[in-house]
C-alpha cells in the first residue's frame, strides 16, 4: 500500500496513513476489461440485431425508468433506492432470460415490476436526501449555506444596499 506521500507502507503502520492504491488504475482496468468483453461479444453475437436491441431496451427501461419517474415525481426517493432497484431489475431480467420464461411473458415486465417495487420499498425504509440534509442542517445550523448559495442563484438586494460588484463571472 502507499501512503499519502506516495511512499510504501508496511501493514504494521497505522491504518490512518494508508489510502487506496491507485483507483484510476482500477477504473482503467475495468474499461479495458469491458471493451475486451464487448469485442468478444461482437465477434460471436448472442443473437441477431433485433434480439440485442430488444435486450438493451429492456435493460435501459429496468435500470432508468424507476429512477427517473419516481425521482422526478416522488420526494421520498433516495440513492439507495435507485441502486437497489437497478440491481434487482437486472438480476430479474437476466434470470428471466436464463430460465427461458420469455416464452410466456416478455422479460421487461417482471423485471420492471420488481424494479419499481424495490424502489418504493427501499425508499420507504431509508431517509431521503432532503430529510438527511435537513437533519444535518439542524445539527450543524451554523454551517448551513443559504439556498441561493447552494443553487447558485443571485441573492436579492434591498433598495438601500449597494449591488454586489461584478468581477467578470459567467
Amino acid at each position: 500500500m502507499l501512503t499519502r506521500e506516495g511512499h510504501s507502507a508496511t501493514p504494521a503502520e497505522a491504518p490512518s496513513t494508508l489510502i487506496v492504491v491507485r483507483p484510476l488504475a482500477w477504473t482503467r482496468g475495468g474499461v479495458v476489461g469491458l471493451a475486451a468483453l464487448s469485442a468478444l461479444a461482437a465477434l460471436r453475437p448472442p443473437g441477431d440485431i433485433i434480439e440485442i436491441t430488444i435486450f438493451s431496451g429492456s435493460l435501459y427501461a429496468v435500470c432508468f425508468f424507476p429512477a427517473l419517474v419516481f425521482g422526478l415525481h416522488w420526494r421520498q426517493g433516495s440513492a439507495n433506492a435507485v441502486l437497489a432497484s437497478m440491481a434487482l431489475g437486472i438480476v430479474v431480467l437476466i434470470g428471466w432470460l436464463l430460465f427461458g420464461l420469455g416464452a410466456y411473458v416478455h422479460e421487461v415486465f417482471p423485471a420492471l415490476f420488481a424494479s419499481c417495487v424495490t424502489y418504493a420499498l427501499v425508499a420507504r425504509l431509508t431517509p431521503n436526501a432532503l430529510a438527511r440534509w435537513l437533519m444535518n442542517s439542524v445539527r450543524h445550523h451554523d454551517q448551513v449555506p443559504l439556498l441561493s448559495d447552494v443553487a447558485g442563484l443571485p441573492t436579492r438586494q434591498w433598495p438601500d444596499e449597494p449591488a454586489p460588484e461584478n468581477h467578470g463571472g459567467c
